[in-house]
């Protein structure tokens, strides 16, 4: 499989698919992003954003669309993103079961004009590949998938478990199982009223899929497949945070993005495009698209979880709990010691891939033809 870095492809000035492909999809995400930004701003405004909202559309249909000419393996991916994005500006206008309708004509809309606005590419394109299939051969290591992608991860967890208050509800719920075991004979009068308690408490789908999500990562570690518990591990806190009634929309639609870069991954490890040369291409386009979202994702993630760090906080809170300081500066100087490794590679490798590409070659300039 080829896991070819970004910068290779600029550094060679390929005018390939992948790389004509970048733009468009980053307009797809600042398409929603702003779209999502508007209408938090207004949120009754419904009847004032109609023509933006067209305007939003048209965008969206053309920007999407054009992913299929440029680069169909895009396609799919923004096609999903774009209906998140849909429904997560939906939901902050209308209750779920009447964003979930809009947002499905809207979808079908983008599809749609997207479709139409190349159909003679449509009409007269022939695809090469069409079917995917089960994969049966080798899989990503652990460490090979943390060397292209843990400056993204890092953060991007951080963030998760900063939003998800985990650390706060794992020593609650330690706690509470300390305390049940050490009195467990005086506290056997009150399970019963602790079931009826919980019964009536609201259903926090949530935590529910957080911690089926945790619960499958740890069965999966004990099994040997470290890649797929790392994922499941970073897919349940983000999924909490979509499904979590208290969560900030524009947070909501960052942890899509983690997610969808999750789902790619761990795709390309039991799914390939039949007639690909082993899973060379699934791999480097599916990967491109991954670093795409998580680079993205992370900058949002480190901006967020910054505001935690002492040197940010306004000096009168001093509501700190002990020890979060230096927690806090221990996992920034981790992050810069990260940053300047993985910094480190562009200045080691060019040179490297460089001569790997034109080893014995006569051409010393600009001149292809020579």
């Amino acid at each position: 499989p080829i896991t070819e870095f970004p910068l290779f492809t600029f550094l060679f000035a390929d005018l390939h698919a992948h790389l004509m492909a970048l733009p468009v999809a980053v307009l797809v995400l600042a398409l929603l992003s702003g779209w999502l930004r508007r209408c938090s701003v207004a949120p009754r405004a419904r009847g004032s954003l109609r023509g933006e909202e067209a305007t939003v559309l048209g965008l969206l249909a053309v920007a999407t669309g054009s992913l299929a000419a440029i680069n169909t393996w895009d396609l799919p991916t923004y096609l999903a993103l774009t209906g998140c994005g849909l429904l997560v500006v939906e939901s902050t206008r209308r209750p779920l079961s009447a964003a979930l309708v809009s947002t499905a004509w809207r979808f079908l809309l983008v599809l749609g004009l997207g479709r139409l606005a190349f159909w003679p590419f449509h009409r007269y394109f022939v695809p090469g590949y069409g079917r995917v299939v089960p994969w049966q051969g080798s899989q990503t290591t652990l460490t090979a998938f943390l060397v292209v992608h843990a400056l993204f991860l890092l953060p991007i967890l951080i963030w998760l478990l900063v939003e998800r208050d985990l650390h706060h509800r794992i020593k609650a719920g330690a706690r509470a199982w300390v305390s049940l075991l050490r009195h467990r004979r005086r506290a056997r009068p009150w399970l019963h009223r602790v079931r009826r308690l919980r019964r009536a408490l609201p259903v926090r789908w949530d935590r529910i899929a957080e911690g089926w999500g945790w619960a499958l990562a740890a069965l999966l570690l004990l099994f040997g497949r470290p890649l797929e518990a790392l994922l499941l591990a970073v897919a349940a806190p983000a999924l909490g945070l979509v499904l979590a009634p208290e969560s900030r929309a524009s947070r909501r639609w960052v942890a899509c993005w983690v997610l969808v870069g999750c789902g790619l991954a761990l795709a390309v490890e039991h799914l390939v495009l039949a007639g690909d040369i082993g899973r060379m291409n699934t791999v480097f386009k599916s990967y491109l698209q991954i670093w795409t979202l998580w680079a993205l994702a992370a900058g949002v993630a480190l901006a967020l979880s910054s505001l935690r760090w002492p040197w940010t906080r306004p000096p009168d809170k001093g509501d700190a709990p002990r020890g979060a300081g230096a927690r806090d500066l221990a996992l920034g100087v981790l992050w810069l010691l990260l940053l300047v490794v993985a910094a480190s590679y562009t200045a080691l490798a060019i040179p490297s891939r460089i001569h790997d590409r034109f080893e014995g070659s006569t051409s010393k300039g600009l001149d292809g033809s020579t």
